[in-house]
């Protein structure tokens, strides 16, 4: 949703702010964002009480489930404190800003086929895997953000041609979507989890990365 609504605001000649706007409010991109990220913990517990209850019986795997998204949100939030993207700085109406809450919460039906089961066939190798992929993914999503937040800080302007774009140019992405496969393959219905998934990937990232490389071709 977040490269959607960069694409809708340059439609309508919305501007990055001059000023950052605050962490958290009702009238910036950044801000729905990061109201979003802030959620996830809150929203899977529901979902895990609504499927099971909130006892020592709660399965194990939704539990790690909680664990991972909720901490991914966790550090979204404290990068946005201390080494924000910029490009999110863009004041947005109020429909817009709604707009963005609906369209993110359409994750939830892949949280909610995660936790409402009680993955009794789910193998102890899968979690594992989840769980690898889903710290690969952080990392390579937030040490490309913050990376790039002090080179545009200190020396904006010049190409960033090493660290962790040394070797590829969609770090932050590559971070997505390692994160999303480890959150997904835990899903009861992969086939419909890995299709919403590849709605974002093919119908959104690709586009944003071919304009990318046509900005860098310049």
């Amino acid at each position: 949703c977040v490269c959607v609504m960069l694409r809708v605001a340059g439609a309508l000649g919305l501007k990055q702010s001059a000023s950052p706007p605050p962490t958290f409010g009702l009238s910036a991109l950044n801000q729905s964002v990061n109201l979003h990220k802030a959620m996830c913990a809150p929203v899977i517990a529901l979902l895990i009480w609504i499927a099971h209850g909130l006892s020592s019986s709660t399965p194990i795997v939704p539990l790690v489930y909680l664990a991972l998204h909720g901490a991914y949100g966790a550090c979204w939030v404290l990068k946005s404190v201390c080494f924000r993207d910029r490009g999110f700085d863009i004041p947005l109406p109020w429909y817009l800003f709604a707009f963005t809450q609906f369209s993110a919460g359409l994750h939830w039906v892949n949280s909610w086929l995660i936790v409402r089961s009680d993955h009794r066939d789910t193998s102890p190798w899968t979690v594992c895997l989840s769980v690898a992929l889903v710290c690969m993914g952080m990392f390579a999503l937030y040490t490309a953000d913050c990376q790039k937040h002090f080179v545009m800080k200190y020396n904006s302007g010049k190409l960033m041609t090493d660290g962790v774009f040394a070797r590829v140019r969609n770090t932050n992405y590559l971070g997505e979507m390692l994160l999303y496969t480890g959150f997904n393959i835990l899903s009861t219905s992969p086939l419909i989890s890995f299709s919403i998934l590849a709605c974002s990937w093919f119908g959104l990232f690709t586009p944003n990365m071919l304009v990318k490389d046509k900005s860098l071709s310049r």
